[in-house]
């Protein structure tokens, strides 16, 4: 026991999902907009909101009596120096104890973040972050309170290491998001230098961007670090109140195999480099867009599969013709070439799978010759209602949700072939509808 890492301790919790989380409790000063004097001095809370989207907002009394009306200002905090713009959402008038007292809410539009009081450096050893909505995956071994969990992901990348831990009740927490749906934070984060040393808040940016692309590319939905705390030899220096896009709790079926964290490093490795190389940095955040959106079917199946060719179409572009300019026409190829060119170069197949039947018998009475072809076609006759002057019949139902099944299997393995993941997967269409199935990538 002694050489297993001790679990990492959130500094905000939710009981249970959609609960607020506190994050101030005390005075706060309000300034009215333009009128930078004309100040409010009030108690009152601040908190992070989950329904029905999540946002940080105050809630506060004053006894001075009325506040009159305004729709925003600058929110301080008292005790800490830091201060907000902010947008009231609700102003009255109450009767307490037979003073009048003025009451208000506001949202914050911009993030609280600030060192505290007396703090003699600008640098910290690590930064402490929360996710929500993340799901339990089988892990390294932790310690409380003498019970070891399985519970922490960890990698290495630069100078860079980050450690994702459970929090202890997190399989409770998605049991009742399973029923209720909406928001709970169920893992807590670190990033430190390997080496320990201190650093400026700053230069961790890009490591926790990357943190937020992985775990939503990982699951299939947004979310990512929030409610930084950087700390020195463990004592809170600094804070950010911020909020990523965060979606609300949808089970939806992962790419990612449960049992497998080791094999996640490379993907963190592989994608902290494209995020850091200026020729792919863009596409690859454009592209997991695409592939979150098309996974949620914005825009239902037929506009989820356009969004799966916008970002075929943009990784082709970037792999062959900005990299490695093998391409020197590219407005010559049509888009199912473009997309076969990228199958290929992975040895991901074109062949329509057996499984999808539906889409397989609409390939062969249109004489469509594999998937990228179908891919394309489907989304031709989605999008172009005439072929010249002739109208084509409207192309729905199985065969359409399957062409999308295709285009989201297709658009993760192009995204896990770039990002250089060498490891196992669970395949989005299995073999013989097996859901627990795991199988290495193509080009492994």
């Amino acid at each position: 026991m002694r050489s297993t890492a001790r679990a990492l301790q959130p500094k905000y919790a939710t009981l249970d999902p959609n609960d607020r989380v506190v994050l101030y409790d005390g005075p706060l000063v309000v300034s009215e907009p333009g009128k930078p004097k004309k100040k409010h001095t009030l108690n009152g809370t601040v908190y992070l909101r989950w329904m029905p989207s999540p946002a940080i907002e105050f809630d506060a009394t004053c006894s001075e009596g009325e506040l009159g009306f305004f729709d925003g200002g600058v929110v301080a905090l008292s005790k800490l120096r830091w201060q907000a713009p902010f947008l009231t959402t609700m102003m009255s008038t109450d009767l307490e104890a037979s003073e009048l007292r003025g009451r208000m809410r506001g949202c914050v539009t911009r993030a609280f973040e600030g060192f505290y009081p007396r703090t003699r450096t600008r640098e910290v050893t690590d930064i402490l972050f929360h996710v929500a909505n993340v799901e339990w995956l089988h892990g390294a071994p932790v310690v409380e309170n003498s019970t070891i969990r399985s519970d922490r992901i960890q990698f290495e990348v630069g100078e860079w290491r980050v450690a994702l831990d459970a929090v202890r009740d997190c399989k409770q927490q998605l049991d009742k998001l399973a029923v209720r749906g909406g928001y709970a934070l169920t893992y807590v984060g670190v990033v430190e230098r390997i080496d320990r040393a201190p650093f400026a808040p700053g230069t961790a940016k890009l490591v926790l961007d990357t943190v937020y692309w992985f775990l939503s590319f990982l699951w299939g939905h947004w979310t990512g670090p929030t409610l930084l705390v950087g700390r020195r030899k463990g004592n809170p220096m600094w804070e950010r109140w911020s909020l990523p896009v965060i979606d609300s709790w949808k089970p939806r079926q992962p790419w990612a195999p449960r049992g497998h964290p080791n094999a996640l490093g490379q993907l963190f490795n592989g994608l902290f480099r494209k995020l850091s190389d200026p020729l792919w940095e863009r596409t690859i955040r454009v592209a997991i867009h695409w592939y979150v959106a098309a996974l949620s079917q914005a825009g239902a199946v037929e506009g989820a599969i356009m969004m799966s060719q916008a970002a075929f179409e943009l990784l082709w572009w970037t792999k062959f013709v900005a990299v490695a300019s093998v391409v020197h026409e590219p407005d010559k190829l049509i888009a199912a070439d473009k997309l076969r060119l990228l199958l290929d170069r992975y040895h991901i197949p074109m062949t329509i799978p057996p499984e999808l039947t539906e889409l397989a018998k609409e390939a062969r009475s249109k004489n469509w010759d594999d998937g990228p072809q179908a891919l394309t076609q489907v989304r031709n006759e989605t999008v172009h209602p005439t072929k010249g002057r002739k109208a084509r019949p409207p192309l729905h139902g199985p065969p359409v949700w399957e062409a999308w099944r295709l285009s989201v299997w297709y658009l993760e393995m192009c995204l896990l072939a770039i990002l250089e993941y060498n490891g196992p997967y669970c395949p989005r269409i299995p073999a013989g509808g097996n859901a627990n199935a795991t199988k290495m990538v193509p080009w492994a």
